[in-house]
């Protein structure tokens, strides 16, 4: 027999045991859901012994179904879970129908059978399921709440090696060691931090002993990246304060490193909550260190920061002409931009 037409809307579908089962899940959901069909406000047909079906059938045997259009019985659950990897199947239940009903003992019989007994286990199997749009929905859920514990575990873990970052940077101590690998004694201070803080920490210790080796955070290029990000936050708390105090001076020296290049320090001082602050704004390096290059990488640095130039009331140097230069050098650059200053010449050390 061909498929049973379905409609979209479940809502108005009429199950009749003469038509086969739809193969569509949602549908025969559906169908199993409404239980077996019982009509009972009928006239039942006399057979040709004037023996009809009869009503009270349904309450002895709840699994019982009767079909209008076939004037036949037939087996819900054997029907719909068709258990016929029995030995013994019943097809009169199944496909073709029962409607002797002066031996309507056939009945009991059935309900004894494997295969009815194989199909109203696995109907029992079916009710206790819940429906398969809740099981999405749970394992949906399932699956977010084991994202959200690893983005949670994993923010711990990234803040508390930022911790280190901070620490080692607060310190002043070197990052690296000569050699990282397993068998090193000395893996550098990083590494060797977090390995001692592992010993009381379950979480870094974990993170240490389990995690990908492109997923643990400690190589040379992450190192890297975490100073810088923790500098840019560093540098953005210095600008917002900067800004919040509005007037502002800047103190700047230049230093050649060890390979001979001239680094240009700038630093800014203002007041902020009543207490003064010396912060160190930028190291830029510089090809040149004449009083116009160094005006224009401290006017840059600071527009750069969002620093009004206009607000700067204060600047300190050393003796050198170039910064202190009172008609070409450093200090009358800026006074001409921001006049109402102070200038301090100083002898810095850094």
């Amino acid at each position: 027999m061909a498929e049973a037409s379905v409609p979209q809307d479940l809502s108005s579908y009429e199950y009749e045991p003469s038509c086969p089962l739809p193969s569509g899940r949602e549908a025969r959901d559906h169908v199993i859901s409404k239980g077996p069909c019982q009509p009972r406000d009928i006239n039942f047909p006399l057979d040709n012994r004037n023996r009809k079906f009869l009503v009270s059938w349904y309450e002895k045997f709840p699994w019982l179904e009767y079909s209008v259009s076939l004037d036949k019985a037939f087996c819900f659950v054997c029907r719909v879970f068709n258990a016929q990897t029995s030995s013994r199947s019943e097809p009169t239940f199944i496909k073709t129908g029962f409607s002797n009903w002066k031996k309507s003992e056939v009945f009991a019989k059935h309900e004894k059978s494997d295969c009815h007994k194989h199909s109203l286990q696995a109907h029992r199997h079916w009710k206790s399921q819940k429906p398969i749009h809740h099981q999405i929905d749970e394992e949906n859920e399932r699956q977010e709440s084991y994202r959200q514990q690893n983005v949670k575990k994993n923010r711990t873990v990234i803040g508390k090696i930022i911790d280190v970052v901070r620490l080692l940077g607060k310190l002043n101590l070197p990052f690296r060691g000569h050699r990282e690998d397993k068998n090193s004694l000395n893996k550098g201070v990083f590494k060797e931090f977090l390995e001692h803080i592992a010993k009381s920490d379950s979480l870094i210790e974990d993170h240490l002993r389990n995690s990908a080796e492109n997923a643990k955070y400690t190589s040379p290029e992450i190192q890297n990246q975490l100073i810088k990000v923790v500098g840019s936050a560093i540098l953005d708390d210095i600008i917002r304060r900067v800004k919040g105090a509005e007037m502002y001076a800047i103190i700047a020296d230049e230093t050649p490193d060890l390979s001979k290049t001239e680094q240009l320090a700038v630093l800014v001082r203002y007041v902020w909550n009543g207490v003064i602050e010396e912060r160190l704004l930028a190291v830029e390096p510089m090809e040149e260190t004449t009083a116009e290059a160094l005006f224009h990488t401290i006017r840059e640095k600071l527009q750069q920061c969002g620093i009004e130039f206009s607000n700067m009331r204060g600047q300190c140097y050393d003796g050198a002409s170039n910064v202190s230069g009172i008609h070409t050098g450093l200090q009358a650059r800026i006074k001409e931009i921001s006049r109402q200053q102070f200038t301090h010449i100083a002898m810095l050390m850094f």
